[in-house]
Formats: C-alpha cells, structure tokens, sequence
C-alpha cells in the first residue's frame, strides 16, 4: 500500500512532463483556457500569460501585439533550457530533475498528500510494512531459484489480470522496488513524520523510477521517457501572443505552449495533474486508522512475514510450494488487490496432535450446530486454523474464480448425513480469506 502511493506519485510526477510530447494549441480566437488556480492550497500559484487580445493579464493595461510577442519571445527563451534540463535529466533516470523545475506550491502539495496519506496509517503498521518490504525483496531475490517456478505453476498466474500473473511477470521489478523503498529515506519515523519527496527522489530517485516504471505497463511512456534522453528545446513563435517551446526527441517535433507557475517555468500541459493534486489533498481525511483497520493490517502482515519464514527455510520446490499461497499477501504490500489466500504454518498455530477439533466426531448436513463441520461456512481462515490446526495439505483450483484455494484435512471423524456414510476427509475451500465451500469424503 505504501509502496502503491509512492508509485503512483512518482509516476504522476512522470506523466506531467510526458505530457509536454503532446501539442496544445490556442482556440479559434488566439486565447488559451484560463489556467486558473492551481496547487499550492490558497489558490496563490498561478500561471502566468499575457492576454492575446491587447492586454497584460490582470492590469487592463493596453500594450501592442508587438510588444506582446517580443515579451512571449523573451520568456520563451528563458523557458527553452529549463525545459530542456527537466526532460533530460528525467530521460536520464533522474526524477530528481523534475522535482526541481516544480513550483515551491506544488512541491508543498505533493509532499502534504504524502503527509496526510502516512498519518492515515498507523506507525505501528507503517513500520512494520516497510520491515516486510525488505523481507520481500530478499527473499525474491535469494529464493528466486525456487519461488518463480511455484508462482508460474500457479493457474492464477496464467490470468493476465490476477495479481499473480503480474508479480511473476515483473518478478525482478518487483523485489528491486520492495527492497529499494525499504532501505530508503521513507523507511525512517522522521521522514514519516515529515515527508519530503525531494530528500528522496535524490538519494534514490533514479531506483525507485526505474523499478517503478517497469511496473506501469506503459509502453508508450518508457518510449517517450526514452526520447527525451535526447530532447533539444528551443523557443518557438508565440501563439495567441504566448511563449511556446519546440521539444526535438529522436521520433517527434511538438510545439508546447509554456507558463510560468509561482517562479517556474512548466509546459502547460501540467496544469491538469496540478490541479488533480490540489484536489486530492483536499480529499483526502488524516484520521487516524481506526483499531479494527490496524488489527487487519497487521493480521495481514503476520501472515506475509510467517509465508516469508517458511521460503527463507525452503530447501526444496515441495516446501516452498507449502508456503506461497501465503505469500498472495504481496500484492496487499505492493498495491495490488488480491487478498491473503490463505494462512500459512506459524508456530503459533495448533497442530494436528494439539487441535481440539481434530478428537471431535463432526456432522454435515445436519445434527447439533456446535459439531457441525458445514458451521465454517463464512468464517475466517484463522478460526478453521484455531480449530483444526494447520492443513494436512492444500491445493490450488481450476476455476480461481469461485475459490482460490483448498485446505485439506485427513483422518476426520465426520457423519455425513445427507448421504448416511462416514467421511474421513474434509476439503474447506477459500476466497478472499473466507470458507465459501465445504466438502466431506
């Protein structure tokens, strides 16, 4: 999750300057859209354009076309290297440059989203995340030899949408960007406490876009990113008496309208995601997690560091493929939506000696509700473990759709008594953590 917003900062980040590869034009009467008032909170950090139609904007002072246009020259020269400087530095992996040519106000909006985003979690949480952030990464990376092949076996892995299918196709990306932002300034209570994206996208900016971007399954946008190794900028002919650049990269000529934000210069085309900023900053509530969402998370954290446990100590194909169900936990870690699938072997947990469920006589299908084993339906992984200990093995579907995994449990005393025999077996099977099948042999 943490490791999601920074991702999806860094890359909005990106996607502002990318914007600059696109032509914006002014309408039919040489004006362009008021920019308005973008970032910054207050509403102080505006762009600046002279007014097409005879006027500096803001004084109704009359000045010639002539004068306009010298003045869009002007500006636009000034622009031209500034430009020039962010595309390059960002084509050369260093994110850092972006940062830099931003407006102060913007800047202050980005690091208040990371703010408030951070004070929504609880430290706790925080810190354990970014523990099991390392681990992750890791453990990827040692147990490759053994990890990748269990997760290609997997039929999830085999849906292009599932969480599944994208860790093993960015299985290297992953661990890379897991033990990048661990190791990282974020990691720290005191930049926790106060976020400065800048600190970080210099001492580690060039890692975290790398590993970041290998993740956006954005095409188009490593193309582009590409190019700009390359981008020449210099001032074009004002439009509608505007200041414009001309950006040359190896595969396209654009002509960029530019404007000046609070003391920076910036194509216009980032006025959109500056503005979206300033939104979600003002969306977005700090309170505090609330005590059931942090016993969630960390429930979710224990089994992620419990599946890790059991891969690090993995001498074989046979053991690790007994913990990674488990490990469906990443994809809450690193954004993803998929849901813990199931609760790997702890010590903690009751064995098949220790269980007390395993000495009982169940029923299915009927009888006393207390001893019945059809009673799991809609409860919780945790409690068929409290019960029953930790499955004598478990097995992964054909149709992940309706249930993701089956726990299998064996020398059961169990009366089935919708078909008057005597099982010995019982399969619980489990979506999103949850017995939604139960099924006696």
């Amino acid at each position: 999750m943490i490791a999601h917003f920074f991702k999806t900062t860094l890359l909005c980040l990106t996607l502002a300057v990318v914007g600059c590869g696109k032509e914006v034009s002014p309408a039919p009467d040489g004006t362009l859209p008021n920019p308005a008032k973008v970032a910054g909170g207050g509403g102080t950090n505006q762009a600046k354009l002279p007014d097409a139609k005879g006027s500096t904007a803001g004084t109704g002072q009359p000045v010639s076309a002539e004068d306009i246009d010298a003045k869009a020259k002007a500006n636009a020269a000034k622009a031209a290297p500034v430009v020039e400087a962010m595309l390059k530095g960002l084509g050369n992996g260093q994110p850092v440059a972006v940062w830099d040519a931003l407006p102060a106000p913007f800047q202050k909006d980005l690091n208040d989203l990371a703010r408030q985003f951070l004070a929504s979690i609880d430290p706790q949480v925080r810190l354990r995340a970014f523990a099991s952030s390392g681990r992750v990464g890791k453990v990827m990376a040692e147990k490759k030899a053994l990890l990748l092949p269990v997760l290609q076996s997997l039929p999830q892995s085999r849906q292009p949408e599932h969480v599944m299918a994208k860790l093993v196709k960015y299985y290297d990306g992953v661990a890379m960007l897991a033990a990048t932002i661990s190791q990282s300034e974020m990691a720290t209570i005191a930049w926790q406490e106060a976020p400065d994206l800048g600190k970080v996208l210099t001492a580690d900016g060039g890692k975290l876009l790398s590993h970041g971007l290998a993740l956006a399954e954005d095409d188009d946008l490593l193309t582009k990113l590409n190019d700009f190794k390359s981008a020449a900028v210099k001032p074009g002919a004002p439009q509608g008496g505007n200041p414009t650049v001309i950006i040359t990269t190896t595969r396209s000529v654009s002509t960029n309208v530019v404007a000046r934000f609070d003391d920076k210069w910036l194509p216009l085309a980032a006025l959109p995601l500056m503005s979206q900023v300033a939104q979600w900053k003002a969306g977005l509530s700090a309170k505090p997690m609330n005590a059931q969402a942090k016993a969630a998370l960390l429930a979710e954290l224990d089994t992620l560091d419990g599946a890790l446990t059991a891969v690090e100590q993995a001498v074989n194909i046979q053991q690790v493929n007994r913990a990674v169900i488990g490990l469906t936990a990443v994809s809450r870690l690193l954004g993803g939506k998929g849901a813990v699938a199931a609760q790997p072997t702890t010590p903690t947990q009751p064995t098949a000696a220790t269980a007390p469920g395993r000495k009982v006589a169940w029923n299915f299908g009927g009888g006393e509700a207390t001893t019945r084993i059809d009673g799991f339906l809609r409860r919780k992984q945790e409690e068929v473990t409290q019960v029953l200990g930790t499955p004598d093995n478990q097995f992964v579907p054909p149709n992940v759709q309706q249930v993701e995994v089956y726990w299998l449990y064996e020398n059961m005393q169990i009366n089935d008594l919708k078909r008057n025999v005597r099982g010995t077996r019982v399969a619980f099977g489990f979506k999103d953590g949850v017995v939604v099948d139960v099924r006696v042999q």
